[in-house]
């Protein structure tokens, strides 16, 4: 139609009307994976995720999770059990995260939580809750969770105020959230993290002026803990959804999402709060799309071709290159983002998501009224359509034997415990050369919990892994001499320790030697008094037009000077730097191509062997990655057999 509202939807195929979501009605008998791919580089998911439940019927008006995946299906305690020691003993990871839209949700959270915390606790694994409500932290929880390391907690009031609460169906009041939040800073948590969106359906100004005082009221809670404690206030745009009560719903538009970031900001104390928020223009492109047809695919291409890229990222992001997009191709982005009639057809409605239209349309009414619904899984059957009460139907696994609940206990190491440190020489080669210094750590802690080794750790706050490597190797350099130094809480023969690693590192790690080491060692790092490397200038194009003798020439007038100065940034400040007291030897050695520099330590704790090369030889800073560097040797003052 005229105005950018569609008049029918017809199906290419005779008999396509509808495209009928398919369920999974029990999760137990449904596969899971737990052999996952384990990255070397940090990603956003650094963990085990294990779906404890799957469905929520909370209710919220806004949230398209919570109505396109009914109905709520739990897995039970000894399957997720089963799952999670799985998944550990193939990855090493060190977290496990409870995975629902509701994880407090969950009938069985206590005894699942006491379960995983009494059987990993004692390998230090964090069993995190990502996905709480306010309403579910009750005491008894926190107390489980804080057993482990503690990994943070999010709450999610959303809106300012209750009367906005009951218009999003949110089902939380102010003193709920209150009660909570000081239930989690006399745990002895100092963080929270408070969830908010602006622009909700009838937000006004004492909803802004809500989000305030709430975050004010949560600040204040952690008063009298003793520590420093803090606030994050992160707000996002509301963006109406298709499938939900809202898909009728505006959205307002950048300028007005500017101005309510900008109020807030003004006005939460930075000494209290940090707070984020989501670009306006990159939250508008959102709305547009959620409730897009495939006229948009048009304008993603136009855009794609003018250079619209990782638009994710705010210094990529470029909306002008949006709305050229949408003008070229005569599209008003503005019809998206506007409110919608009961009677208009919509470019998902031939998606059947089991959720009937009139159930969300009466829903939309229901927050104009400020009714609340209840959760079907506790209360009546809210006719929503999506279930057949046959094989589709709430599953939950409600364990009504008290009996079985047990705490959580800590396991700790007993007192008669040997402490034993070992000392490994490994190489880093290939591929592998590439893992930065703190890379290497989790690589070698995932690996030794995989070999299924008594691994000693910190205490405190967040206890870490008894491994201490020796000083970082610059990234893409190899080794045949780096050193590690493994604290376990047993005797392990050294030769089956060298075995047991090297089957569970990855390519291009290799264990040589191990021995063990007195507790009372000094750190490899304090140890180093020699390191040396050999750098190859074989077919290397910054070396081709030097002859061997002019390689040998410039090597012999560097050792014969008693000072050598280069130039160095530090920090954004260029300062002067006399390389040479650092070098004990360079010599070339002409059968293998190669120069072989040896340095001092800790004098050259500051320089690089390619920072050399590039003063000796005039070499850019650009040209040296091209540059072949592997560390043959590292010396240690401590007397102990080495290769």
């Amino acid at each position: 139609l005229a105005q950018g509202s569609i008049q029918e939807v017809i199906p290419l195929k005779s008999g396509y009307n509808k495209i009928k979501k398919r369920i999974v009605s029990n999760l137990d008998q449904a596969e899971y994976p737990t052999d996952f791919i384990v990255p070397f580089a940090p990603i956003i998911h650094d963990r085990i995720n294990l779906e404890i439940a799957r469905g929520c019927t909370r209710s919220c008006r806004f949230c398209q999770a919570g109505m396109i995946y009914r109905p709520v299906r739990e897995r039970s305690c000894s399957t997720l059990e089963r799952i999670a020691e799985k998944s550990l003993e193939c990855t090493g990871w060190e977290e496990v995260s409870l995975l629902s839209l509701s994880s407090g949700d969950y009938s069985e959270v206590e005894e699942l939580l006491y379960k995983l915390i009494n059987k990993f606790s004692g390998d230090n694994i964090a069993i995190s809750l990502p996905s709480l409500r306010a309403e579910t932290l009750q005491s008894n929880l926190i107390n489980a969770v804080k057993k482990v390391r503690k990994t943070g907690f999010t709450i999610a009031p959303e809106a300012g105020t209750d009367r906005l609460r009951r218009v999003i169906n949110k089902g939380i009041t102010e003193s709920e959230i209150l009660e909570t939040c000081q239930r989690v800073f006399s745990a002895g948590w100092r963080s929270i993290k408070l969830y908010f969106m602006v622009g909700l359906p009838t937000e006004t100004k004492e909803d802004l002026d809500g989000i305030i005082q709430l975050s004010e009221k949560v600040w204040a809670q952690g008063k009298g803990i003793g520590k420093k404690w803090h606030v994050n206030v992160s707000v996002a745009t509301f963006i109406p959804k298709p499938h939900t009560p809202f898909q009728w719903a505006s959205m307002i538009p950048a300028e007005e999402i500017k101005f309510r970031q900008a109020y807030l900001h003004s006005r939460l104390k930075r000494h209290k709060f940090n707070f984020r928020w989501q670009d306006p223009y990159t939250s508008v492109l959102e709305g547009i799309m959620a409730r897009g047809d495939r006229r948009l695919s048009k304008v993603i291409e136009e855009a794609f071709r003018n250079g619209a890229r990782f638009d994710g990222w705010r210094e990529c992001f470029n909306y002008q290159i949006w709305e050229k997009a949408f003008q070229k191709m005569g599209l008003n982005s503005a019809f998206y983002l506007n409110k919608r009639k009961e009677s208009e057809i919509f470019p998902w409605d031939h998606i059947d998501s089991g959720v009937k239209k009139e159930f969300l349309w009466k829903e939309f009414n229901n927050s104009s009224k400020e009714v609340e619904i209840l959760d079907c899984r506790f209360n009546e059957c809210q006719n929503c359509g999506v279930c057949d009460f046959k094989s589709i139907y709430p599953r939950i696994e409600f364990n009504k034997n008290e009996k079985n609940k047990k705490e959580a206990n800590d396991q700790k190491i007993p007192s008669s415990a040997e402490i034993n440190k070992v000392r490994l020489q490994f190489s880093k080669t290939e591929e592998a050369r590439f893992l930065s210094h703190l890379e290497m750590s989790k690589v070698f802690a995932r690996a030794v919990r995989r070999a299924k080794l008594p691994l000693k750790y910190t205490q405190g706050y967040h206890p870490q892994p008894r491994i201490i490597f020796g000083p970082p190797l610059p990234v893409g350099f190899e080794s045949l001499a780096e050193f590690v130094d493994i604290e376990l809480w047993d005797r392990i023969p050294v030769e089956n320790l060298k075995a047991q690693l090297n089957r569970e590192l990855p390519q291009g790690i290799t264990v040589i030697f191990a021995k063990e080491i007195p507790l009372k060692t000094p750190a490899i790092s304090d140890s180093v008094y020699e390191v040396s490397y050999a750098i190859s200038v074989k077919e290397n194009s910054n070396f081709k037009k030097f002859f061997p003798g002019e390689i040998e020439r410039v090597i012999k007038k560097f050792l014969s000077r008693p000072s050598f100065l280069i130039k160095k940034n530090r920090r954004g400040e260029v300062v002067s730097l006399d390389i040479r007291p650092m070098i004990k030897d360079m010599v070339f050695i002409e059968d293998k191509d190669s120069i072989e520099l040896t340095l001092r330590f800790p004098q050259a704790q500051s320089i690089r062997p390619d920072e050399i090369i590039g003063a000796l030889w005039n070499i850019s800073e650009t040209k040296l990655k091209d540059i072949s560097i592997c560390k043959t040797n590292m010396k240690l003052k401590e007397k102990w057999a080495q290769t």
